[in-house]
């Protein structure tokens, strides 16, 4: 058993902590290695404006361009309607409402999935699934394959959402979220 002490002086508390740590969970985990440790460095107001600067360059663009691209899947199924589209009547709306139960059935399993696996590559793997599904409308020609196409694309894309606002969460400070979550 050993004691870890830190000692923290900020501007607005300061206080020291004992910790309790048993040796042979110090050697398991990276995290719980570094309980105790002082710290030697502080980073300035301008090193965090610069890292903010270079998360603003880099996660909302990202974030809106599968926004975008997602938002291009909506919209392809009316310009598929006046391009000789197979289906149509009654069958056209049927079509598109299967967008949205695949969305709905698929949005409580997707976020439980998302919470086991690592979010980075469950999107990408939703997004090159979604695309695939995407394509493989040129080829169907029956109400059928139409309407399982797109229950499978509302099943990919009920990720998204979800994933896209846990990323901004991840990334920026509570009250710096706000602005980066609408920009999206």
């Amino acid at each position: 058993m050993s004691v870890l002490k830190t000692q923290c002086q900020d501007e607005d508390d300061a206080y020291i902590a004992t910790t309790s740590v048993s040796e042979s969970t110090t050697e398991g985990d990276e995290a719980l290695k570094l309980v105790g440790r002082e710290r030697t460095a502080r980073f300035s107001e301008e090193d965090n404006r610069r890292v903010l600067r270079k998360l603003d360059f880099i996660i909302p663009p990202l974030c809106a361009a599968v926004y975008f691209t997602q938002f291009l899947d909506k919209t392809s199924l009316n310009y598929a309607s006046i391009m000789d589209f197979p289906i149509t009547g009654q069958h056209y709306n049927l079509v598109s409402l299967a967008f949205y139960l695949g969305l709905l059935v698929w949005q409580f399993p997707t976020v439980y999935i998302a919470q086991k696996l690592r979010i980075a590559k469950y999107l990408g793997a939703n997004i090159v699934i979604w695309g695939v599904v995407l394509m493989c409308h040129a080829a169907a020609e029956s109400f059928g394959a139409f309407f399982a196409l797109r229950f499978l694309l509302g099943m990919c894309e009920s990720c998204v959402v979800p994933i896209l606002i846990l990323i901004v969460a991840m990334f920026y400070k509570k009250n710096e979220q706000v602005g980066r979550s609408h920009e999206t």
